[in-house]
């Protein structure tokens, strides 16, 4: 398991991205959504994908009391897949932060994913 934190400042969100390899990571997940306060039912739903040694996919969880989300990148086959997933559930991220602040803009829409798309990608090595 690789992750990567930040903190988007204009809208005081806390975010997680994490990367996971496969049934290695069952444990290490499972502890860090405990921690977070995740269902039992969220890291069942998360660890069976890992026991399934399911390729491909992703899951945001979004805390909307506490400000923060959580991007879960699943087992991958290839680089495409990687970034074609990481961008589908960035997007959720994106609208969920937005939808939370009652903005409905494109441009902050824009502005918002070129921040987190920079961070990203500033640190994709720790992800990948």
């Amino acid at each position: 398991m690789r992750q990567i934190q930040f903190r988007v400042p204009i809208y005081e969100w806390n975010v997680t991205v994490i990367t996971l390899y496969g049934r290695k990571d069952i444990k290490t997940i499972s502890e860090f959504m405990k921690v977070k306060d995740f269902s039992p039912e969220e890291i069942k739903n998360t660890t069976d994908e890992l026991v399934r040694d399911s390729v491909g996919g992703g899951r945001v969880y979004t805390s909307y009391n506490n400000k923060e989300a959580i991007i879960i990148i699943f087992p991958y086959e290839n680089d495409a897949s990687f970034y074609s997933t990481l961008n589908h559930e960035k997007r959720h991220l994106i609208d969920g932060i937005l939808e939370f602040h009652g903005i409905n803009d494109k441009e902050a829409a824009a502005h918002l994913d070129g921040f987190v798309s920079t961070i990203i990608f500033n640190n994709l090595g720790k992800l990948t």
